[in-house]
Formats: C-alpha cells, sequence, structure tokens
C-alpha cells in the first residue's frame, strides 16, 4: 500500500474531482456535455450494441436481427457507417468484447458445429480469426484483453465446468484454468495492463463471489466478498491502478453496483442506484470514472455515470446530452481515459443502436506567437525565421495539428507543424496560424514577421592588390556608413564578417570613428583580418568580397569591394657569358 498519494496520481485524482463537479453543474442546469453518435450497424442487421473502446477511440461489439444472435462487429467511430464485419468461425453467433491499444480484438465465435470459441478476430475483417481452444471441453469465450495481447475469459473443462480462463494467443491450445473458490465454475471478465485478472468463482456453497484471480494458475484467488449480508457477486472490471468494479447483492437481494475492497477483507462500496433497486458497474478507466446502468425511480435502466464515492451522486447519463436529439441511453459498457463511452440505447427512431458519447467539443484556439523583427546581412538574402504556436490550447485536451500560411510576392506558402522554421526575404509579413483537434478548426490568429534590409555602406579595402608572399599580416577593410549613422549606432563590440563565396572569417579587432567629409560628418568602421585567414578563402587573380557588421539595434550593414590576389614570380639572377 502506497504511504502518500504520487504527484501522477494526484493529478488525476484532482482532475476526476473536477470532472465530477462540472457534471453535477451540468446534469442540474441540463446542459449538454456529450455529443451523441449512432454508431449505426452491419448490413443485413438490425441492432447493435458497442462493448468495449480502446484508449485510442476504437470501438467494437456485435450486431444483430432479433431471430439471429449477431456479427462481431468493429465500429466506425465516426458514425460515418464505415463498420467492419469480423467474421465468424462458420455460424452466424458471434460477437467482440474487447480491444486493446494494439488494435487487437477478442470474443467469441461459433464453429461449423454451432459451438462457442474463444476468438482472436482479424481486425481487418478478412475472416483470419484464430480459435483460441478451450479447456478440453466444447464452449470457450474471451472477454477481455490487455495491452500486452493476454487474453482472459472462460473455457469449458473436460467435464464442461466453465472456468476462467487465461488464454494463448496463438491458438496453440495452451490456455490456463485459473480455477474457482471451491465451487464448481468460474469466469475471468477483465485483465489490465499488469496482469491481474477479475471476475467471479464459485465458493464451496455454490456462491458466485466476485474474484481477483491468481494469474499463474496456482489456485491463491482472492474471494472479494460481497455487501454486508448479501450473497452473489461479481468483478467486471479492473483498471490499472488495480480498481475494482462490478456488482454485488445487498442484505435486501438487490444487486448493486460495487467498489470492490482489493484487499478481500469486505470493505466493499455500495454505488447506489439512480433511485430504483438495482444497479451494475460494468467499466471503470485509470482515471477512476466508472460507468454501468442503473434502475430509476420508475424502475427503468438507465446508463449511468456512478460516484466512485459511493455517496450516491450518480447521474443517469440522459441528462448529459441534448434531450432534443430523442436518445434513450439504456446502457453503459465501456469508458477509455479520454472520457469516451460506448454501449447501447434506442435512437430518435425507437432502433436498437450502439452508441458513443464523446466530450461536447470546444473548438481549439490557435496562437501564432509574438511579433517577431529579423535581419538579413544581404539585399536578396532569405532568413530563417522560427515560428512558435506552442501557446495554442484545446479545452478538451485534444492532440492538434497546427496549419500555417502567409503570402511572398503574391504566392501563398504553408508549414505545417507546432514550430516549423520558414524562409523568408526582406518585407513584412503576416502569417497566419489554424489548428485543428481532429473536430473543429480554430479560429485564425495571426503573428507579423518584419525582415529588415541591410544597410548599403561604402567598402575600402587595403591593399587592393594581396601578394601571397606579402610579409604583411593583416588586410584592413573600411566601412564608410552612410549619412545620418553615428558611432554610438554601431555595435562596436560584433566583429565584422569578409565574405568570400559563402567562406566566412570574423575580424581580429574593429574601431568606430567620425570625421568631417566636405562638411558633413561621416562615421567609419575600421577592421582588421588576418591575411593568411584570408588567403585561405581567396583564389589568385579577382575576387569579389563582401564586408557585413551589425548596428546597435541588430540591422546589418555591408559594403562591397574587390581583391586581386597573385603569387609573384621567382627571382632569377641574370644570364651571364661564361668565362
Amino acid at each position: 500500500m502506497e504511504a502518500k498519494i504520487g504527484g501522477f496520481k494526484m493529478k488525476k485524482l484532482i482532475l476526476l474531482i473536477i470532472f465530477q463537479v462540472l457534471l453535477l453543474i451540468s446534469a442540474a442546469l441540463a446542459e449538454p456535455v456529450y455529443d451523441v453518435i449512432d454508431l449505426g450497424k452491419i448490413p443485413g442487421t438490425d441492432y447493435s450494441e458497442a462493448y468495449s473502446i480502446s484508449g485510442k477511440g476504437q470501438i467494437v461489439g456485435m450486431c444483430s436481427l432479433p431471430s439471429i444472435l449477431g456479427r462481431a462487429t468493429l465500429f466506425d467511430p465516426t458514425g460515418a457507417g464505415n463498420n467492419t464485419d469480423l467474421g465468424t468461425h462458420g455460424r452466424d453467433l458471434c460477437y467482440a468484447s474487447s480491444i486493446n491499444d494494439s488494435g487487437q480484438i477478442v470474443g467469441r465465435a461459433n464453429n461449423a458445429a454451432g459451438h462457442s470459441r474463444a476468438t482472436l478476430f482479424d481486425s481487418s475483417g478478412g475472416g483470419s480469426n484464430i480459435d483460441l481452444g478451450t479447456l478440453g471441453g466444447i464452449y470457450s469465450q474471451a472477454n477481455s484483453i490487455n495491452n500486452s495481447g493476454k487474453i482472459a475469459g472462460l473455457a469449458y473443462n473436460t467435464s464442461n465446468q466453465p472456468r476462467a480462463t487465461l488464454f494463448s494467443s496463438t491458438g496453440d491450445g495452451n490456455n490456463i484454468n485459473l480455477g474457482t473458490l471451491g465451487g464448481d465454475y468460474s469466469s475471468a471478465y477483465s485483465i489490465n495492463d499488469s496482469g491481474q485478472i477479475v471476475g467471479y468463482a464459485q465458493n464451496a456453497s455454490s456462491v458466485w463471489r466476485a474474484t481477483l484471480f491468481d494469474s499463474t494458475g496456482g489456485g491463491k484467488n482472492l474471494n472479494l466478498g460481497t455487501l454486508p449480508s448479501g450473497g452473489h457477486s461479481e468483478a467486471l472490471s479492473i483498471n490499472n491502478s488495480g480498481q475494482i468494479v462490478g456488482y454485488a447483492q445487498n442484505a435486501s437481494g438487490d444487486y448493486r453496483a460495487t467498489l470492490f475492497d482489493t484487499a478481500g477483507s469486505g470493505n466493499n462500496n455500495d454505488l447506489g442506484t439512480l433511485g430504483g433497486n438495482d444497479s451494475y458497474a460494468v467499466s471503470i478507466n485509470d482515471l477512476g470514472q466508472i460507468v454501468g446502468y442503473a434502475q430509476n425511480a420508475s424502475g427503468d435502466y438507465r446508463a449511468t455515470l456512478f460516484d466512485i464515492s459511493g455517496i450516491g451522486d450518480n447521474i443517469d447519463l440522459n441528462t448529459l446530452i441534448d434531450p432534443g436529439l430523442g436518445w434513450t441511453l439504456r446502457d453503459a459498457y465501456g469508458i477509455n481515459d479520454n472520457d469516451w463511452i460506448v454501449g447501447y440505447g434506442y435512437n430518435p427512431t425507437g432502433r436498437h443502436r450502439a452508441f458513443l458519447l464523446r466530450p461536447r467539443n470546444t473548438a481549439p484556439v490557435a496562437i501564432a506567437g509574438p511579433n517577431q523583427v529579423v535581419y538579413v546581412c544581404s539585399d536578396d538574402e532569405l532568413t530563417d525565421v522560427n515560428l512558435d504556436g506552442s501557446g495554442s490550447y484545446d479545452d478538451n485536451n485534444d492532440c492538434l495539428d497546427y496549419y500555417w500560411s502567409w503570402t511572398v510576392d503574391g504566392n501563398i506558402c504553408e508549414a505545417n507543424g507546432v514550430s516549423p522554421t520558414i524562409q523568408l526575404p526582406a518585407g513584412e509579413y503576416e502569417i497566419e496560424l489554424v489548428v485543428d483537434d481532429g473536430i473543429d478548426f480554430s479560429e485564425p490568429n495571426y503573428c507579423t514577421i518584419t525582415v529588415i534590409k541591410p544597410l548599403h555602406a561604402k567598402l575600402q579595402v587595403m591593399p587592393r592588390f594581396l601578394n601571397t608572399q606579402s610579409r604583411r599580416r593583416t588586410i584592413t577593410a573600411i566601412v564608410y556608413m552612410p549619412q545620418g549613422i553615428t558611432p554610438e549606432d554601431i555595435d562596436a563590440n560584433e566583429p565584422l564578417v569578409f565574405i568570400h563565396d559563402s567562406n566566412e572569417i570574423e575580424s581580429t579587432r574593429q574601431f568606430v570613428s567620425k570625421w568631417n567629409m566636405h562638411g558633413r560628418p561621416r562615421t567609419w568602421v575600421l577592421a582588421s583580418f588576418d591575411k593568411d585567414d584570408c588567403i585561405d578563402i581567396l583564389s589568385l587573380g579577382l575576387n569579389r568580397i563582401k564586408v557585413t557588421g551589425r548596428l546597435s539595434s541588430g540591422r546589418c550593414y555591408y559594403g562591397n569591394s574587390c581583391i586581386y590576389v597573385f603569387k609573384p614570380r621567382p627571382f632569377r639572377r641574370p644570364w651571364k657569358f661564361p668565362k
């Protein structure tokens, strides 16, 4: 047992409390919290139910006709009806009960002999389904698959008694009998990512009790008990924190949604109803949100979001949708950590349909970042500009896609990503950002990028004719600044740069001065460059060069000139006639 709540768990607990309070307020004000998506059916069927939703929002269940027992189905979560029939083992009866974050799907399907078999379905609908076998009997079903691909359910042994089972996912039949609590029957309903398995098992008195199974099959199963003076109980779901929910009988014989004491000490929590007698907690996510169904005061079952504290602030999910939609939500069977809820209900035409409840979306907000002023050091140079859309946000915590656009010389340019690097010539640009949360686009937001041209100055280089064998150590550059630039405008600490064919050398020293030229003050910058370094980047003959510097404001200045580099011929003595 933990001595304290860790930071991450505390944040999750705070978020859960805030969410529960918001739901209660919304229910009281009759403000819709969820959008309802009719998941439809597959051709040839009439009704559908959704049993499981993955962390990535993939949904499975079944579609059926009143006269036959259905087809395993992978539902299109958008409600567009592109649902996938997952096939069978030869007969019509099959359903998909669980899907993990990798898209692996398990359930049951009848074989040609009419016997139900635990099945790992081909998620493409191609029909390459795997019969996971039994424990020697003729019947099995897979109820849950975790993110490691471990599968739990039930299978008949050679005495045709159902036993909780940990299946081999390969279908090789090496399945593990998880035993009972001393009775004949058991079944596993849920397995978490740690491999903990829950369900029910008969005790020696033939009473069904919620059970935490020994996943090794060693028989050290834990009886989770029931409610005070109650009878049967079953554990239907376990999350990755080890919290377990299901139902248990109370002293009156009513079945009540229950949060079980994981230590098996019997301190189980009756989660109450919606005013009726019975209720069932079917699924708990990693945030501790619990869904299922409960009777209201009229005795009708309604999809329910349970108050984990047990004080009874349960919410009929029908109060959290727009009543004008005409839906009646009957049962909720699954909830993921994004608060997406699946189950079944009756749509506006009265059809029995699988539904997805998705928190009503709030459009995201785009923040294009601050305005920027950047400088280029050449008239025709493109400069890199780093955009920053990291301030954009979505109240539903959905992942965002980023779309940037701007215009250069009448041409529309685009970029994607939260912080792309783009190239701009000199000028002023309005950059637009729109973000998309997968449901809605934001309103556009803008920032202004101003790219400032450099100042053109006059450059004098000494010497203009450079002897590679010269003993001089430096090349001197004098940059005569345009009228109006004062010595104070120059960043005297910034080295000047000698450039030839993209090769650069920084000055070894520089200073700024001013003199009067024809009665007008003129600022000039003198810089020295290492001669040998310059020769390394120059070639023999005429070389066009550029020297750049920077003003205190950040703006660049530059001047162009030429240097002729030559290598003197070797000295030869005059020829003389021999004596």
